[in-house]
């Protein structure tokens, strides 16, 4: 689902600020209309928010404006806006503000996240992935759901190699309790 007002905001603020040519604007909206929803549901998975998701990714674009070359290989571009978001939610979540605020859950937030990889999950796994620890639950994200390799995470989370092994096992583990627990329940 592409979000058309992300790319009107986007046009205006861009007309507000910066001069910008464009080649450069055209680039910009088209990664949005190509990546918006899967940064979007990636943001959803670490905050479980959809209006403070929808914020990081405009935001997220609108760095991308001053800092992408539309010359870039796209693919690198993907990749550079998924860390981009993955160090943006948790830059929110380390907030003292974030802390103190109680979110409750919003039927539209926990739909968002699960509309979005429902093909990939027909049995209810999701749901208990996102029950998992936010060090757990990314790399489940990122290395099935996002179908990154190993190495991608490892840079995408600044962690060594044998880190993201640990926590992919680790995850594994806590998931494959969490799942026996609901079969039980």
């Amino acid at each position: 689902m592409i979000d058309y007002k992300v790319i009107d905001d986007l046009k205006g603020k861009v007309k507000s600020s910066i001069k910008h040519d464009d080649i450069t604007f055209c680039f910009i909206e088209g990664l949005i209309l190509d990546y918006q929803s899967e940064l979007i549901h990636l943001a959803m998975s670490y905050l479980n928010d959809y209006q403070l998701a929808q914020d990081c990714i405009q935001e997220i674009f609108m760095t991308a404006l001053h800092k992408v070359d539309p010359e870039k290989d796209r693919t690198a571009v993907r990749k550079w806006l998924k860390v981009c978001t993955i160090n943006r939610c948790k830059s929110i979540l380390r907030t003292s503000i974030w802390r103190k605020l109680v979110f409750f859950e919003h039927p539209s937030n926990a739909s968002v996240v699960k509309d979005h990889y429902s093909g990939l999950d027909e049995t209810g796994v999701l749901e208990e992935v996102m029950k998992l620890p936010i060090k757990y639950r990314e790399v489940i994200i990122l290395h099935y759901y996002q179908e990154m390799t190993l190495h991608e995470i490892s840079a995408v989370l600044k962690i060594g190699i044998e880190a993201v092994k640990s926590r992919l096992r680790r995850a594994k583990e806590k998931l494959k309790l969490l799942l026996k627990g609901a079969e039980l329940g």
